[in-house]
């Protein structure tokens, strides 16, 4: 960990050590340290919707919903025709238990790619769930 913070000390431009510190610090328990990475990676690459993709992630895992949310816009931003970030959208939202923001995203997410299976699958969950099945 000590060489990748070494190397963007030197170089804050450095992609590939935020993107790998990031992964240290999230193996390591740091979730706070690691979404700092992930979002100085994307900072430099904002094309880079993987490392957002995983901020957000982290941020959900940790209660820091609205954060996600805000987060999973910027990858939206990023590629507008990705069906990923309303997927991931979708599943914050259930965490959050907002059943009906869960569905309108799993919604955008077919119109962006109505062969995805996921998105299909989560509808489902969402049905049944509804059926108190």
């Amino acid at each position: 960990m000590l060489s990748y913070e070494s190397a963007l000390a030197e170089d804050p431009m450095l992609l590939r050590s935020a993107v790998n510190l990031g992964l240290l610090y999230e193996q390591a328990g740091r979730p706070r340290d690691a979404v700092r990475m992930f979002l100085r990676a994307a900072q430099l690459d904002p094309q880079n919707v993987r490392a957002l993709f995983s901020a957000a992630f982290l941020m959900a895992q940790n209660g820091a919903y609205q954060e996600a949310l805000v987060v999973l816009d910027q990858a939206r931003l990023s590629d507008p025709q990705s069906p990923l970030p309303p997927l991931y959208r979708a599943q914050v939202y259930q965490r959050m238990g907002d059943l009906e923001a869960a569905e309108q995203e799993l919604k955008a997410a077919l119109a962006l790619d109505p062969d995805s299976a996921e998105a299909r699958k989560g509808l489902e969950v969402l049905q049944r769930k509804r059926d108190g099945a």
